[in-house]
């Protein structure tokens, strides 16, 4: 992994965290029966994104892209990487970019995400 990006932290994907996400989506569940959607790790990862780069409480997540390169399974064990990329002021707001690279075994990259979220700068 690039030096520049912080783990941040891992998701050890289970049946019930993917049941759950299941639920929660309103997915149907015969569609996630040998892998895991991406979205599951990447909506996962961004309490932790915010608590690694000290985002303020209150931050408005405004966009996510995600790229798919791969899939995880039940049984595996997702290594979140985040970069803080940039930071841009509009009036009394900070925008802040962030891009995160979920790895299983190894170097398996399953997916990037690049995450921005809206905070009040002196709020």
């Amino acid at each position: 992994m690039d030096t520049d990006y912080k783990n941040i932290g891992t998701i050890e994907i289970t049946q019930d965290l993917l049941t759950e996400y299941i639920g929660a989506v309103g997915a149907n569940s015969e569609s996630f029966r040998d892998i895991v959607p991406n979205m599951l790790v990447v909506s996962r990862s961004i309490a932790m994104m915010l608590d690694r780069f000290k985002i303020k409480d209150g931050a408005i997540h405004s966009t996510q892209e995600v790229q798919n390169l791969g899939t995880a399974k039940v049984g595996d064990v997702v290594e979140c990487y985040a970069l803080k990329e940039k930071t841009k002021t509009m009036k009394d707001m900070e925008i802040i970019s962030v891009h995160c690279k979920f790895q299983t075994h190894g170097d398996n990259i399953i997916c990037e995400s690049r995450s921005v979220v809206m905070v009040r700068k002196n709020g």
